[in-house]
């Protein structure tokens, strides 16, 4: 039997309209089924947290901080400590025996510093200005001595005196900068350039001698000293240092410049070392 061709139209669109109309359905159940198991897991996860979930995407692909925005604050400190050690003269000349285990050394690194923020990888830079104060002593049979015109020269003690010794005090203002780098934690070590800056003339560097004159009849102790020596005006010095848990460490300068004028005194450079007792 032939059906006539409106009814198989018909009966076409009859089948497509139940299939979209069923697939409709279906898609809405899903999406129903979806939207219901994502509600109820949202719940559970309210439920465990009720304060609440916040996911700051702009946070999530922020980048890392660069140096100087590190969340370790820069800022101003104020006296960091002091060191305590001995001083050597290298590079002197013949006769310039000084005794670096009776040369003593003080030096405040940090009166007043200035740190930036602290990196990442845990460095930082530093600048700051400190005071310090020289000791070189001689303990043979040379002696410094100022002569009328201010040279500083090389001398031998009286005939027939017996030496005790022979200081030359130079002090001086320190102005520094640091890197500082932390690692293992507890330790800390800093390098870098200190400029220092002599006054003259001035009281605080000077020549002290002490010697004792024997005759047939009496001993006589003599002392000498000699104030506002020609130094150098300023100075280098490289300054390292190495701390545990900023309460105690180390330090070494070492001074390429020469301590006195060259035209008028003799050259050498200064290497100091010693220990620190940290402020804080």
């Amino acid at each position: 039997m032939i059906l006539p061709k409106h009814f198989v139209l018909g009966a076409c669109i009859g089948v497509c309209a139940l299939l979209m109309e069923t697939s409709a359905q279906a898609q809405t159940v899903k999406y129903t089924s979806v939207a219901l198991a994502q509600s109820d897991f949202m719940s559970k996860l309210d439920g465990e947290h009720p304060g609440g979930w916040d996911f700051d995407i702009i946070q999530l692909i922020r980048p890392q901080k660069s140096c100087h925005r590190s969340s370790q604050q820069g800022g101003l400190n104020t006296f960091d400590g002091f060191g305590f050690g001995f001083n050597d003269a290298l590079s002197a000349p013949n006769g310039m025996n000084v005794n670096m285990g009776r040369s003593f050394h003080f030096t405040v690194l940090d009166l007043l510093s200035a740190e930036t923020r602290k990196c990442k990888w845990g460095g930082r830079f530093s600048v700051g200005f400190g005071v310090d104060l020289r000791n070189y002593r001689m303990t043979g049979h040379t002696r410094f001595e100022e002569l009328p015109d201010k040279q500083v020269v090389l001398s031998d003690y009286p005939e027939g005196s017996i030496p005790n010794s022979s200081k030359m005090h130079i002090f001086s203002t320190t102005f520094n900068l640091k890197y500082i780098q932390t690692f293992a934690r507890d330790f800390t070590f800093a390098l870098g350039p200190e400029l220092y800056i002599v006054r003259r003339p001035g009281n605080r560097h000077d020549i002290r001698n002490r010697y004792t004159l024997c005759d047939e009849n009496q001993t006589n102790e003599v002392k000498e000293r000699f104030k506002g020596i020609r130094t150098n005006k300023v100075g280098v010095n490289l300054v390292a240092t190495l701390n545990y848990r900023h309460a105690f460490g180390f330090y070494v300068k070492y001074s390429p410049t020469n301590v006195l004028d060259c035209n008028y005194g003799p050259s050498f450079e200064t290497l100091s070392t010693g220990i620190l007792i940290m402020g804080k």
